[in-house]
């Protein structure tokens, strides 16, 4: 499908993606505990997507399949140090061919020297985890945002770098967003947040709330851990999963709903800015996140395995002229086709030589694409440095 749009009917382009949301973790999704008023009045606007699989559930290797339309095994990137090739198009370079601003402002895992891959501006620089790290008396550091069962130990109230960073990339996008004029031509902004990313430390206020709300998770059964195939054994082994008691897996789980809701607080600032600017009916918003996490699912937290919790992804797109409203969708998509329908909605030429595909039919008229193929693939290596 191509909208064949034109100039004067681009529409400006707003996405955000956070870094690792479980799809279940909105109110719009049947949470009944989970408070995210902004993202599901977004839903409401728009249409929310059920079965949106990201390629590989881990960091740098699903954000650099999302950016190339390319599967990360095609990339040649299976861990959080993999770089993407600068002479790979992605999106952005689609979008700015097409004569686009392509900005990005806050996270996006890019590594090496080109830090821009197609953005022709970056108005927030992204975030690093060296700092997030505690030291205990004997052991020496252990990261708080790793995957190991430290992470989860540690979980609280309190505030912590990635908290702080979200709120700094939200006033930039936000205040960027507030310049918009119709006499300038179309722009993507790409808005990269971090949670709700552990560390597991969320405000006071919202860690009290939630530990009100919920109960320490049952343990998980012997009969169900000795059925695990061997791979899912050692993953638990690896990460100590099976060491943490009720209580601590109950403070990390209301720490990280705590998370989602700063996440989602930060969401409606950036709506509103749109709401607010001078081109409120011609901006497309689109919600995604690259993974999700566990959240104590089977005992489990984090990403790096292919259970729903890790692999499956919120997405939510709304653009109230144009797409069809207060919609679920539940079409079996990729992350990797997220590019592709951007360029579509753009009218901007295609990437040569992608996996993805644009669903762009999805959005407007029947709301159906006929031969969508309602299949995803994921992929992950298993390597040991996986944080």
């Amino acid at each position: 499908m191509n909208m064949a749009i034109s100039d004067h009917q681009r529409p400006n382009i707003v996405l955000i993606i956070s870094d690792q949301h479980n799809a279940s973790f909105m109110g719009g999704a049947g949470n009944l505990v989970v408070q995210t008023p902004n993202l599901d009045a977004l839903a409401c606007q728009g249409a929310r997507f059920t079965n949106v699989y990201c390629p590989y559930p881990l960091c740098a290797p699903s954000r650099m399949g999302f950016m190339a339309a390319q599967y990360p095994s095609d990339l040649g990137i299976y861990d959080n140090g993999g770089i993407l090739s600068p002479h790979t198009p992605t999106f952005a370079h689609g979008l700015g061919a097409a004569g686009y601003e392509v900005v990005l402002c806050g996270r996006m895992h890019f590594g090496g020297q080109d830090q821009f891959h197609g953005f022709e501006k970056r108005i927030h620089g992204d975030a690093g985890g060296r700092a997030l790290s505690r030291e205990v008396a004997g052991s020496g550091y252990y990261r708080t945002n790793g995957q190991t069962k430290y992470a989860v130990e540690v979980s609280g109230h309190g505030q912590t770098g990635y908290q702080l960073f979200d709120r700094s990339v939200t006033d930039a996008a936000c205040n960027y967003i507030s310049f918009w004029s119709g006499e300038e031509r179309p722009c993507c902004l790409v808005v990269g947040l971090m949670l709700p990313h552990n560390p597991l430390i969320c405000s006071k206020d919202l860690f009290d709330h939630y530990m009100e709300q919920i109960s320490p998770p049952e343990p998980v059964s012997r009969d169900y851990l000795d059925s695990l195939h061997p791979a899912l054994k050692k993953w638990r082994e690896r990460r100590g999963v099976d060491d943490l008691t009720p209580k601590q897996n109950r403070r990390g789980l209301a720490a990280y709903y705590g998370l989602v809701t700063e996440l989602d607080r930060n969401v409606g600032r950036i709506v509103e800015a749109v709401r607010s600017s001078l081109e409120p009916d011609r901006t497309l918003i689109i919600y995604c996140s690259d993974h999700g996490d566990m959240a104590c699912e089977h005992g489990m937290w984090w990403k790096s395995s292919f259970y729903d919790g890790s692999a499956r992804v919120p997405f939510i797109a709304s653009w109230p002229q144009r797409f069809l409203q207060g919609v679920e969708n539940h079409s079996v998509i990729s992350l990797i086709d997220v590019g592709p329908t951007l360029l579509d909605l753009a009218g901007a030429e295609p990437l040569p030589d992608v996996s993805g595909r644009s669903f762009a039919g999805f959005l407007s008229g029947d709301g159906i694409i006929p031969d969508w193929p309602n299949e995803a693939y994921s992929e992950y290596s298993g390597l040991l440095g996986d944080q």
